[in-house]
């Protein structure tokens, strides 16, 4: 939040010329106590209350300038609520005009402050209502940044529809970053696969050095049943050297998943520093097998691991779509099998594309305490997108 701004749009409404019409003795005790509050806020508190106390029985202006001296301590101790109910009651002694949508901008930002949504979604309201008066309009910047306020107080009180319209309005004045990140979220919230999807396209198209974007892209497509084009996304940010160690990983399973083993294998050589890996070691093994390069593949499995007939039939299965025939099949390796994680695993996803969650998401719950953390925090968050 920026307060030095806000404070200016106080200090600019309570302006040396506002003051004049009030008393003298008002007015110098208006200077001095902005003196002392400039040097010490604290203990200049008590005597900031004392005057609001004086003047309540002078005029409006000598009120004001009570009132502006408050809202300055209040906010430079970082007492928001203190600093909304004075700038609150300003707002209702002033007139309509520039000060008054200065003031509720500021209200507007206090109570988002100390967690206040339905007063942030009420003054945001005022504050664009009053706009429609001004001659001198605030700049996009401005009006979007209210319309964040107002969005995040909808999504905090679960009023996803709403915070969707403000998001939506704050992106059209000014389009961030942040900003389509948060409507991603609420889209989520929503279970709107195919609008976040369309904001996922956004963020890869606007932003397409982050890699988080194309893993999140590439997912959608799989979420709307759209493999192949989740193939050729990671095949286009592979090439563009943008995918992580992880996804390049994913990458070479649809690869064999869509019967292209040759360059699965071309993709997993040229990434010999993902060998520690022990999906690297499954994933090689079983393109060379599809590519009928058999003699790579035993020196690959005599070099790696002593996986027998059950694991090279289960990888077999799974790569082949047999879902249930791969769970029995994992079930039957013995529990001190070298690459057991590995493959409770691959029975977690084959449970998962059989859409039995509760088994499949136990299993990823266990494998968080593996080298699989990553990838199982990422397929129960899929889970639990697809289940609430």
């Amino acid at each position: 939040m920026n307060w030095k701004n806000s404070l200016l749009f106080v200090c600019f409404y309570c302006s040396f010329s506002s003051v004049l019409a009030s008393t003298s003795q008002n007015y110098q005790t208006y200077q001095r106590l902005q003196m002392q509050l400039q040097q010490d806020a604290l203990h200049t508190l008590p005597a900031l209350y004392l005057f609001e106390k004086q003047v309540q029985r002078d005029d409006i202006k000598a009120k004001k300038m009570s009132y502006h001296l408050l809202i300055q301590a209040c906010i430079s101790l970082q007492r928001y609520a203190c600093a909304s109910h004075y700038v609150d009651i300003m707002l209702g002694i002033i007139e309509p005009s520039q000060n008054k949508t200065q003031l509720l901008r500021l209200a507007t930002q206090l109570h988002y402050q100390i967690q206040e949504y339905s007063m942030v979604i009420d003054k945001a309201q005022q504050w664009l209502t009053s706009l429609n008066a001004l001659k001198n309009r605030p700049s996009h910047t401005l009006v979007a940044d209210i319309y964040t306020l107002k969005s995040y107080s909808y999504y905090y009180q679960l009023n996803f529809d709403k915070a969707l319209l403000a998001i939506k309005n704050a992106i059209k004045n000014k389009a961030t970053e942040g900003r389509y990140l948060f409507l991603l979220n609420i889209h989520k919230k929503r279970k709107d696969k195919v609008e976040s999807h369309q904001v996922l396209k956004y963020l890869v198209s606007h932003y397409p050095n982050k890699k988080q974007y194309w893993e999140q892209y590439s997912q959608s497509f799989l979420q709307l049943k759209q493999e192949k084009k989740a193939l050729d996304t990671l095949g286009s940010a592979y090439k563009a050297k943008r995918l992580s160690e992880h996804n390049i990983l994913l990458y070479t399973l649809l690869l064999l998943k869509n019967n292209a083993p040759n360059r699965a294998v071309i993709i997993l050589e040229e990434n010999p520093n993902l060998e520690k890996k022990k999906e690297y070691q499954q994933l090689l093994t079983q393109a060379y097998l599809n590519s009928r390069d058999t003699d790579k593949a035993a020196l690959w499995l005599e070099k790696y691991s002593e996986n027998d007939k059950i694991s090279t039939q289960a990888l077999l299965a799974y790569q082949q779509g047999k879902w249930e025939k791969c769970i029995q099949l994992t079930k039957r390796l013995d529990k001190h099998h070298s690459n057991r994680d590995y493959w409770s695993l691959l029975q977690a996803m084959s449970y998962f594309e059989l859409q039995r969650w509760e088994q499949s998401q136990k299993i990823f719950t266990q494998l968080l305490e593996t080298p699989y953390k990553n990838v199982s925090k990422s397929w129960i968050k899929q889970i639990l997108y697809l289940t609430q």
